[in-house]
């Protein structure tokens, strides 16, 4: 069985921009993610969930977005107010 390594968050962050990572035994300081074991990881957050399904994984997981280029779009989109 392969050695499950540890990843600082802010390394996973750099690792895989914008993206949703499968994360085994998160560690947390309060409510901030520090570090965990990295699974998986792909832009659709929807093919994470069905990866964890078929995963065979009887520890914590957490699915967590690293952020990136969507959300950079986000803060940069004017919002347009309307009045219904």
């Amino acid at each position: 069985m392969a050695t499950k390594i540890y990843e600082e968050w802010d390394n996973i962050v750099k690792k895989c921009p914008d993206s949703f990572v499968l994360l085994e035994n998160p560690v947390y300081e309060g409510a901030n993610l520090r570090k965990g074991i990295l699974i998986y990881k792909h832009k659709s957050r929807k093919k994470v969930f069905e990866k964890a399904k078929t995963l065979d994984i009887h520890n914590l997981t957490t699915i967590r977005y690293t952020e990136g280029m969507r959300k950079e779009k986000l803060e940069n989109t004017p919002v347009v107010p309307f009045i219904l």
